[in-house]
């Protein structure tokens, strides 16, 4: 993770407040490839893009989103990308240091074992998710949900945890994209962008990298509404069948109505030569930037889905298998860090922990309310009946269960005591490699 970088939002569903932060510090990265032209496209001496003409004289500004696109995506993209950022998009798709890039943000970036021979288009797909999240801010939220959401939450959370190789590793091969728009514009549909992105990244690829297959899941009484589970899934072209590596959603459901999120911004800098004859060059940065669930959202929805789809009568469904799987392996990862975090920050407190660190304690708690209170009131029960003891291995374990039912606790409130005691004990006790 770059330091100074990761920042909170209370609610993704606003327009984002500028923050308060230096912004100095941005990452700096990638810098000094030169992208080759593409087509037809050449530059001018001060850098900008050369258009061709017509008879007339006039340019020809169709040179770059040309080829096999529907209307929909001309309309949509030239308005949002510029022309000259084409190229480098494309060529950022061959940076070998695309993965060295998003492990210096998320220190905790990892995929699973059958992943490792598309880590490299996961990576550039993270980047370019980015990128779009800045450059459709006026437009919508592109939330980072599920692993890859964890993932960055735990990277922020190792800063502060002495011993952070205590974290289990998570791999995460999807990454999960809600799209939260901004306007009641329908060009601007939470649908309409996912689509338009879904096609994007395929035409950036020149339909040999990347597809798009669109699905969803319609009301039977009304085929208008679109339902949970509709979304654009973006795979890896192969030679036997599409490896999927991103679903793009656009159905807020669930549990949570206003997903708050966490913030983090990025700039890749990229250095092209526009004159051969005197290596003319010009710098062009692209900003990007990250908004992914907080601690809370992601644990509320995994203990939301968990006691929805864990009893006898699914046991069997090959589909909420995988959905109590990914909940299990998640809950755990997040618990086990929060527990390490927990002991180190609230139960042994550093009196050295600089202005960064406590500025980020304070971000953590105002914008994780749930956890804030667990941690209150877990610290007051230890304190008061004296079980607090340096040895870990022995306080990890309570802390986590402890953290879980107090999540429990305040997530089901309808539900018995001894409902709530089975589902602590299947999340805890179930082994997902």
């Amino acid at each position: 993770m770059v330091k100074n970088t990761f920042r909170y939002r209370k609610n993704a569903t606003k327009k984002n407040k500028t923050s308060n932060r230096s912004r100095k510090n941005k990452k700096m990265v990638g810098s000094g490839w030169k992208p080759k032209y593409y087509g037809t496209v050449h530059y001018n001496r001060n850098g900008t893009i050369k258009y061709p003409t017509d008879n007339d004289g006039n340019e020809i500004k169709e040179l770059i989103f040309d080829g096999n696109v529907n209307k929909e995506f001309v309309d949509f993209w030239p308005e949002i990308i510029p022309d000259q950022d084409i190229p480098h998009l494309r060529k950022l798709l061959e940076d070998p240091s695309n993965c060295a890039t998003i492990s210096s943000m998320i220190t905790k970036y990892m995929t699973r074992d059958n992943a490792n021979n598309y880590n490299a288009h996961i990576c550039y797909l993270m980047l370019l998710i980015g990128i779009l999240s800045h450059k459709l801010k006026d437009k919508c939220t592109l939330l980072i949900k599920g692993g890859k959401a964890a993932q960055i939450a735990i990277s922020s959370l190792a800063e502060l945890i002495p011993d952070s190789g205590y974290i289990n590793t998570y791999g995460s091969n999807d990454i999960d994209v809600l799209v939260i728009p901004k306007t009641t514009d329908e060009k601007y549909s939470a649908r309409n962008i996912a689509l338009r992105i879904g096609e994007f990244i395929v035409w950036l690829s020149n339909n040999r990298v990347f597809s798009s297959l669109h699905k969803e899941v319609t009301n039977q009484a009304n085929p208008s509404i679109a339902l949970d589970g509709s979304i654009v899934k973006i795979s890896v072209i192969t030679k036997t069948s599409p490896f999927a590596i991103s679903d793009i959603g656009y159905v807020m459901s669930g549990p949570i109505n206003e997903y708050g999120s966490q913030f983090t911004d990025f700039e890749i800098s990229d250095v092209i030569e526009y004159d051969k004859n005197t290596k003319n060059t010009q710098t062009l940065t692209m900003s990007g930037e990250f908004y992914s669930e907080t601690i809370d959202d992601i644990i509320h929805e995994k203990i939301y889905y968990l006691h929805k789809y864990t009893n006898k009568e699914n046991k069997d469904d090959t589909t909420l298998n995988k959905i109590r799987e990914s909940s299990v392996r998640t809950l755990n990862y997040l618990l086990d860090a929060l527990s390490y975090h927990f002991y180190y920050n609230r139960l042994k407190i550093n009196s050295d922990m600089d202005e960064l660190t406590l500025q980020f304690l304070v971000d953590l708690y105002e914008n994780n309310e749930k956890l804030d209170d667990i941690y209150g009131e877990l610290e007051t029960k230890y304190k008061d009946t004296k079980i607090v003891t340096t040895n870990r291995e022995f306080m990890i374990p309570r802390i986590k269960h402890d953290i879980l039912k107090s999540y429990c606790d305040v997530i089901l409130t309808s539900e018995s005591e001894e409902s709530k005691s089975n589902l602590i004990g299947y999340i805890l006790h179930t082994t997902i490699i």
